[in-house]
């Protein structure tokens, strides 16, 4: 799928700069709550 392979460069883009691991593992927790019920629609 496009999208998942977009998806995966997003996620790699986001996570290569280590700002500091709480608010990436917050912003993670955001990203997939959006990308499931994004999924499930």
């Amino acid at each position: 799928m496009i999208f998942r392979r977009k998806l995966n460069y997003l996620l790699n883009k986001m996570l290569i700069p280590p700002i500091n691991e709480l608010a990436l593992s917050k912003q993670a927790c955001l990203f997939w709550r959006y990308y499931f019920t994004f999924i499930q629609r």
